[in-house]
Order: C-alpha cells, then sequence, then structure tokens
C-alpha cells in the first residue's frame, strides 16, 4: 500500500510561528525603547538624590568650620534598575566621589584693625581643595557633575561652560568674610554608599576686623573652575561693599573680589579636613591677650598672657611660647585650647628709671609677628601684686549685646562698626560686665566727642539682677557724626576699651504695597489665604529672614497649610522673590501670633528669600484657622513685622494689612492662578480632577500626578505619549488639556511652565491656549527638548487677554507638535503651569 502526505497541521505551524516572531520582536522593541527609557528614569531620579545629599555635605563643612564638630554624611554613589522577567538591564550604574586640587586663595592689600602685626598689607595665600561627584550611567549619559568649592555647589556639564548653582557661595556677605578652606585626600568608587566625615583642623574661633592697606582695594583671590556667569549669579546682592570682580581664565580660573576703600571688613578662616593625608595648621603668630603697658609695684608680681594663632587667626594648643628673661617665669606650661598661655613677671625690690621690656616669641622670632613685647613700669603706685577683686569687660562685643544693637554692623576683636542713620542724634546703647562682683561705680569716657557727643549716664552703678554674683551697666550713647572714637568703662579695680567705628549709612527701606488680598485657594468658598507684596527701596539687595503675623480678631488662632508638600499655597509662608524665593513650611502649623523664621524648630523648610534692589516681593500665607475651621480673611486687620539683612545689618519693617477680597471691586479670581482639571486618554472612568469636557476632543496620551502643576516646590506632574494610530511601526503621540480657572482681570498676562523633556532623540512640544471649544487664542509656545529643568515663559496674546476678561478661565493643549509622526516615546516632567496678571 503507498501512504499519502499530509499537510493539514502546516497553517497552524506557520502561524505559531509568526506568533513567537511577533512576541520576539516586540520584546526586542521593548529591550531596545521602553528599558533604557525607564533606566534613565531611574539614574535622573538618583541624580537628584545625590545632588540634596551633597548639599547636606556641603553643609556639614560648613558647621564643622564653625563648631569643630566632625559631621559624618552618607553619599549613594550608584543606584540599582528595578528588576525584570523577560528583559536585561545594563549593569548596576556607579560613581566616583573624590577631592580634586583648587588651586591657592589669596588675601591682598589687608591691613588689622586692631594690633596684628601678621595682618600688615602682605598678600597672605593659602591652598584649597574642591569635591567632585561624577555619575557613571547607562542611559543618563548627559548627567552633570556635581562640584563644591569656596562655599558653592553647583552641577556643570561635560563640554560646556554651563552650572547651574545648587547653594550658593557664603564667602562674602555685606561685610563678613568666611573662608573654609578643603584639605586632605578623598576617592571613593561604589555603585553603594559612602561615608564621607569632615574632620575640624583649624576651627574658625576668632575673626579679624580688616581694613584696605592704603589707597589700594582690599583684594580676594579664589580659584574657581565655576564659571564667570554662575558666580555673578551667586555674587548678586553684594554691590554694596563689591567694588568689582575680575574673571581669569588659566589652570584654574580665578575670581578676584575687590572690595571698597575705606570700610572694616570681619574675616573669618576655618579649615576642614577629608579623607587621609590631612595637614595641621601650625603656629604662625603671636598676639597678646592682656595690655601691653604694664605696670607693678616694687618688689610685686604681674601677669600677663599671650595667644598662639595659625595663619587662619585660630588658636594653637601645646605650643610652648619663648621667653628669655631672667624676672619672668612660665605660670602655664604651653598654650592652652584657646592658644593661651600666661606669664609671671617678678619686679626687683627698688623702682627702675626705664619700662623693663619682656619679649614672648614663637619659632625663632625672627618676623616682628613672631614676637610680643610687654613694657613694664616698676614703680611705687604703679599696681599691685594683689590680684583685682573683679573684671571690667564691654559685654560680647562678638555675639550679643552690642553686637546685637541696632545698626552695629559688625564686632570683632574689640572693635564694632556703626552704621549711622540720617538722624544726626542715633542712639547706641552700650552695655559693661563686672565679672566678680555684684556692684561697682563704672565711669565711661571717650576720646573723641565729636563722633559721641553724650554719654548718659557718665558715671552709674552696675547692678546683679541674676543673683550670679557678676553685674552689668549700661549707658546710652548718642552718635553725632561719623568718625572713630575710643569708649573706656572703668572703675577703681579695672578698665577695658573698644575701638568704635562710625560710618554714614543709607536709610533702608521696605515698604507695603498697600495690595493685600484675601483669596480662596481650596474652593471651599472661605477666602482663608492673603497674599500680599512688599517694595525694596534700596539700591542693593536685601534677605527676607523672619516674619511676624499678628492678626487683630485674637479668635484667628493658628495658621496651618492643609499640603504635605512646600511652597506657594503649600506652606505657611512662601515669599516669591526675584533673586531667590523663600519658604516656610512648619510641621503640623503653628499658634497665632507667630514668627515665622530660620531657627524655629519643627520646620519642614526654611530658606529665606533675596530681594533685589527696586524689585518687589509678593508674600503667601495660607491658611488662617479659627478653632481648627478655615476663616475667611476679607477686611481682617493683621500685622506685619518683617525682619530682614541689609548690607550686614538686620533691621524690622512693621505694618498692618487689611486683605480685600478677591471676589470683590475688581473682579473675582486670582493674579496667579494654577491648573485646576484636566483632560487626558489613560482611563476609561475620570480621574480626580480630570473633566472630559476640556478641550482636545480627542485625547492622547497621560497625565500623572496632575496636582503638583499646582505648586511651585519641585514635584513635577508627568505627561507621558501614548500610541496613535498609523501603519508601520508604532507611533506615539500627546494631545491633553489642561483648565486654569478664576484668574483675576488684567491688561495681560504672562504664560509660564518649567518642564524637561525625557527620552531618546530630539521632540519638541508645545502649549496652546485655547477658548472652551477649543479654538485658538493666538498663543503657541513651543516645548523645547531639555536635558534638565527649564522654565519657558510668553505673554499671551490680547485675543487670550480679552477671553479671560470675559470669562474668567482659559485652557492650555500640552501636545506633540509632529502628533502621529514619532516613533519614539517621550515624556515631558513640570513641575508647574501659571498664568500670572502682568
Amino acid at each position: 500500500m503507498r501512504l499519502w502526505g499530509d499537510n493539514r497541521g502546516q497553517a497552524i505551524q506557520i502561524g505559531a510561528v509568526l506568533l513567537f516572531a511577533t512576541l520576539i520582536i516586540a520584546l526586542s522593541l521593548y529591550q531596545a525603547t521602553v528599558v533604557p527609557q525607564n533606566n534613565k528614569e531611574v539614574e535622573f531620579n538618583h541624580n537628584l538624590q545625590v545632588q540634596d545629599q551633597l548639599v547636606e555635605m556641603r553643609n556639614a563643612l560648613v558647621r564643622t568650620a564653625g563648631t569643630g564638630t566632625a559631621q559624618p554624611v552618607s553619599v549613594t554613589l550608584g543606584t540599582q534598575y528595578a528588576a525584570r522577567v523577560f528583559t536585561v538591564n545594563p549593569g548596576r550604574p556607579g560613581g566616583t566621589l573624590e577631592t580634586v586640587p583648587l588651586g591657592t586663595v589669596s588675601i591682598a592689600n589687608a591691613t588689622a584693625v586692631g594690633d596684628y602685626e601678621y595682618w600688615n598689607g602682605t598678600t597672605r595665600t593659602y591652598e584649597t581643595k574642591g569635591l567632585v561627584y561624577r555619575p557613571g550611567y547607562n542611559e543618563y549619559t548627559n548627567a552633570p557633575n556635581t562640584v563644591y568649592e569656596n562655599s558653592v555647589l553647583y552641577n556643570t556639564f561635560e563640554g560646556t561652560e554651563n552650572n547651574t548653582v545648587l547653594a550658593d557661595q557664603s564667602v562674602l556677605n555685606g561685610r563678613q568674610i568666611t573662608l573654609v578652606l578643603v584639605n586632605g585626600s578623598y576617592q571613593e568608587s561604589s555603585t553603594g554608599s559612602a561615608t564621607l566625615n569632615t574632620k575640624p583642623v583649624s576651627v574658625s574661633t576668632n575673626t579679624v576686623a580688616l581694613t584696605n592697606n592704603g589707597t589700594d582695594p582690599l583684594k580676594l583671590t579664589l580659584p574657581t573652575r565655576m564659571s564667570w556667569e554662575a558666580w555673578n549669579e551667586t555674587l548678586d546682592g553684594q554691590s554694596a561693599f563689591l567694588e568689582q570682580t575680575t574673571y581669569t581664565t588659566g589652570d584654574p580660573n580665578t575670581i578676584t573680589l575687590w572690595l571698597k576703600g575705606g570700610e572694616t571688613y570681619t574675616l573669618r578662616m576655618a579649615k576642614v579636613g577629608l579623607g587621609t593625608q590631612i595637614q595641621d595648621e601650625q603656629a604662625t603668630y603671636l598676639t597678646s591677650v592682656s595690655d601691653t603697658n604694664l605696670s607693678v609695684e616694687p618688689g610685686e608680681s604681674v601677669t600677663f598672657t599671650a595667644e598662639v594663632r595659625d595663619a587662619l587667626n585660630n588658636p594653637v594648643s601645646g605650643v610652648v611660647v619663648n621667653e628669655s628673661h631672667s624676672r619672668v617665669t612660665p605660670v602655664t606650661t604651653a598654650t592652652d585650647e584657646s592658644g593661651h598661655q600666661t606669664f609671671r613677671y617678678d619686679a626687683p625690690d627698688v623702682e627702675l628709671a626705664d619700662t623693663d621690656p619682656v619679649a614672648l616669641s614663637i619659632s625663632d622670632g625672627s618676623k616682628s609677628f613672631q614676637t610680643v613685647t610687654y613694657n613694664i613700669d616698676v614703680s611705687t603706685g604703679g599696681g599691685t601684686s594683689e590680684p583685682n577683686e573683679y573684671t571690667v569687660e564691654w559685654a560680647d562685643q562678638s555675639d550679643g549685646d552690642i553686637a546685637d544693637e541696632q545698626g552695629v554692623i559688625s564686632c570683632a576683636e574689640s572693635v564694632c562698626t556703626y552704621r549711622l542713620s540720617d538722624d544726626p542724634n542715633s542712639k547706641l546703647t552700650l552695655t559693661a560686665d563686672i565679672l566678680g562682683s555684684t556692684f561697682a561705680n563704672v565711669d565711661f569716657t571717650v576720646n573723641n566727642s565729636s563722633v559721641i557727643s553724650n554719654l548718659n549716664p557718665t558715671l552709674d552703678v552696675s547692678q546683679d539682677p541674676d543673683g550670679d554674683g557678676d553685674s552689668s551697666v549700661s549707658t546710652e550713647a548718642t552718635i553725632a557724626q561719623p568718625g572713630v572714637v575710643s569708649v573706656v568703662a572703668s572703675t577703681t579695680e579695672d578698665t577695658d576699651r573698644f575701638t568704635l567705628i562710625v560710618e554714614q549709612g543709607e536709610e533702608p527701606s521696605l515698604t507695603y504695597n498697600g495690595d493685600a488680598v484675601a483669596t480662596d485657594q481650596s474652593g471651599d468658598g472661605t477666602e482663608s489665604g492673603v497674599f500680599f507684596s512688599v517694595n525694596n527701596g534700596n539700591t542693593d539687595a536685601v534677605t527676607i529672614t523672619d516674619v511676624r503675623v499678628e492678626p487683630d480678631d485674637t479668635n484667628i488662632d493658628e495658621l496651618s497649610d492643609p499640603s504635605g508638600n512646600q511652597g506657594q499655597w503649600q506652606s505657611e509662608l512662601h515669599i516669591d522673590a526675584d533673586s531667590r524665593d523663600g519658604t516656610f513650611d512648619i510641621n503640623n502649623g503653628d499658634d497665632l501670633p507667630m514668627w515665622v523664621n530660620q531657627s524655629g524648630e519643627g520646620y519642614n523648610e526654611q530658606q529665606s528669600a533675596i530681594l533685589s534692589g527696586g524689585a518687589d516681593a509678593t508674600f503667601y500665607l495660607y491658611e488662617f484657622l479659627d478653632n481648627n475651621n478655615p476663616q475667611d480673611m476679607a477686611d481682617e486687620p493683621v500685622e506685619i513685622t518683617v525682619e530682614y539683612e541689609y548690607q550686614g545689618v538686620t533691621y524690622t519693617e512693621t505694618f498692618t494689612i487689611t486683605p480685600e477680597s478677591e471676589a470683590g471691586p475688581g473682579g473675582p479670581g486670582q493674579s496667579v492662578a494654577y491648573p485646576t482639571s484636566f483632560n487626558d486618554d489613560e482611563s476609561p472612568e475620570p480621574e480626580t480632577d480630570e473633566d472630559e469636557s476640556i478641550p482636545p476632543s480627542g485625547t492622547i496620551g497621560d497625565i500623572e500626578n496632575f496636582d503638583n502643576l499646582q505648586a511651585e516646590n519641585g514635584n513635577s506632574a508627568v505627561f507621558t505619549e501614548a500610541p496613535t494610530s498609523g501603519s508601520g511601526s508604532t507611533k506615539y503621540g500627546l494631545d491633553t488639556g489642561l483648565a486654569v480657572t478664576n484668574i483675576a482681570d488684567s491688561t495681560g498676562y504672562d504664560l509660564t511652565i518649567r518642564h524637561w523633556v525625557l527620552g531618546s532623540g530630539n521632540e519638541d512640544f508645545s502649549v496652546r491656549v485655547v477658548d472652551a471649544d477649543g479654538n485658538n487664542l493666538g498663543t503657541t509656545e513651543t516645548i523645547p527638548d531639555s536635558t534638565e529643568y527649564i522654565t519657558t515663559s510668553v505673554p499671551l496674546s490680547q485675543d487670550a487677554v480679552d477671553y479671560i476678561n470675559d470669562n474668567g478661565e482659559v485652557y492650555l493643549i500640552i501636545e506633540d507638535t509632529s502628533r502621529n509622526g514619532d516613533n519614539t516615546e517621550h515624556e515631558i516632567r513640570v513641575d508647574y503651569v501659571r498664568i500670572e496678571a502682568a
């Protein structure tokens, strides 16, 4: 029998092969497009996390410099991708954190105000290093390196001069110069975490008052790898004392700050070590704690104390100060933690015709600043061997009391600088402490009555209100004109003096604009939020640090925002300023009246605002409560006190706001409005805040975390493309809508969007302004492809302005300009979208 072949199963076999091939192709496309995109997002988010950790590292360096306490900081050098079943991830990405050579810091033409031979106009130089984090990502290949140098933290991008400042400089702040040098060697490359300890080498215990040497301005030169443009940004607001800046390219580049002459500056320096090979600071110069002109009775003794300092003006312990005088004996064997060593001089039994010089020195004493000479007068009535029953000291000149008085710019090493306002008879309270006595008769005198025209009183008895055995007494000085004056507090037992430098200065001006408005931000009909603005009438920037809020109605008892985020209408206080916004977010709010400030506890975020000269800043307070219920603030008077720093001095301005209803005269609505609802094509059922009547009529793509568009706090909404119809390979498009409602009437508006486009290849999106029917209103703005967050702003057309004034609302379509013609999937991360009345 002959058997015939059977081909009846061939179609099924071929279909199975084709189906398997289709799955393989789809899996390959997923591996080639979706996996890299998802991994890039993981790397991007990790990079943001590292930047936050390096901000903390920068702050730890500054804290260690000031406190002397080591600060361990953990940095996550690498990250890990999500686990996959059918696709493959590349190797786990890592990163490198290391110190890098930076160069030489120099201070030139600087002379000390006071008896410090070391600061004699000679250029002083110091070596410092930087710290850099270099990521090794697989997909986010244009990620920035993050660099710390000279108190600044910034991002730098390979092959460009673009720098993004993450933490501003603190080298120059008005008259205050602060230098934190970095020393040591550290290098760690890993896919995990690294812990870096900041180690105190020379702690900024002392400050030195400096002025320029002769006609040449004081000059501060810093080595840098940051761009000229970024330095200009971070030095904004320092023009009061910054005469000019120069930038020189080289290896490394340098930026030189030329400070205005005739001014007194306070220098504070420190050195912090990282890793290993940290070099200690050595004893550099010697100064005296005691008066160098001493008197003693024949046959009696007198003690005196010298201080050893390093090149950064900070004390050095464990140093034996040299002395060779036959009548001098060390009381302490070496310098203590304050750098002090005390000596005793035993006078001969007879008077000496001339003063007896006693020279102390360190090292070989070959340089003038390594030696201090005491001139001791041995004569009858010249002194006593008995120690004083008590001592007189001007109260805490460097931190508190005199330093905190209104108008005092700085105090350091018995020298204070005071800025005289237009008032020709300004008052300054001066307090002296009597240590070791509950009362004493204290005389106050000055050596220049043209500067301080009057002291009231000139003689008084100190008081001991605390019962601690010490007492204090104050006098009020009338400041008549600029100049230099020595102020003396003396008793029968002791005397202390300090130098007051009086400078003429302008009267600062921070003015309320009279524009307070009560607003409903929750949609419940209660206008429980308030915004108002102030104007900086000064020529230079001010830093707003503290705000006091006190409603007249004591039943309004709390200020507490309902949001878990931070930012405008998301925090108790947000300040929109041109140089730097300020945000004060209190955990669970606080009772009224209250101070919102930088130093309070229980805050989620505390950042002061910086407002340039002549500019306005808008304050947003949210939410006022009465017994935990939202309080309508229209026509409710609130006293506001703003504390701010101007040219190194702290001032306050108090005024009363009475907010008008936002729904009152002038039309309903908000002067700054954010999207209130959206329309996308992701879910068959409407989502929260989704309104399918919003144009466009045929939506494409998805909007995630929509509510993040309503606050400027760095949290993003995500617009993701979706597959569209078409032949051939898969196409991706985006066509989504936003509604912005409750907009106040205005003659003009600006549309602003902060965004970042994520995806392979380049692709442009656009935002189009339309009416409720989707008709164009004449404004379409491109949302360009970008490698980081950027801000795009455009004024609205007259058609759009008219439509808003007629309807109080407008619509925005976020779309892919190619719509159906793109075969790569992208997403847009958007921090915020806002329409602001001009």
